[in-house]
């Protein structure tokens, strides 16, 4: 028994800590599924990629064009500014932070959900979790398993 106890403390020093935050500031439209997302399959990223494709989701890497905008004339004003071609821009900073237990990652990640169209901030998340916990606290905002 007292070794299972001591197994059972080394095991909770190793993996520290594991635990996460989300706010959601507003809903999913679940009509326009295309979202922009980082390159690569690092981590949280790889993960959050192949369940958004398993859930019917349309991944692009890149923004749209860059546009310039404004009036040529005595006073000139123009602006420059991203566009994007997807509803959904889901923006990530993750960092390896030991194993799981029972496989995969511990990471500490910060993530934020915009929605493109409205520029407003729909969802976001952060802390220090396996990658699997956390993509499936991700994807349960988003009404999708």
């Amino acid at each position: 028994m007292k070794r299972l106890l001591a197994l059972a403390m080394l095991a909770g020093l190793l993996t520290g800590c594991i635990s996460s935050d989300q706010q959601v500031y507003g809903q999913i439209d679940g009509t326009e599924k295309t979202i922009t997302v980082p390159p690569g399959n690092a981590m949280l990223v790889g993960e959050l990629k192949g369940r958004l494709h398993a859930a019917g989701w349309k991944l692009v890497v890149d923004h749209g064009p860059d546009k310039i905008s404004g009036t040529i004339g005595e006073t000139t004003e123009l602006s420059s500014y991203n566009t994007y071609n997807t509803r959904y821009r889901l923006m990530i900073a993750q960092t390896f932070a030991d194993y799981c237990m029972l496989g995969g990652k511990v990471i500490v990640y910060n993530l934020s959900l915009i929605d493109n169209k409205t520029g407003e901030e729909v969802m976001a998340q952060s802390g220090r979790d396996c990658t699997g916990p956390a993509a499936d606290k991700f994807m349960s905002s988003l009404g999708a398993k």
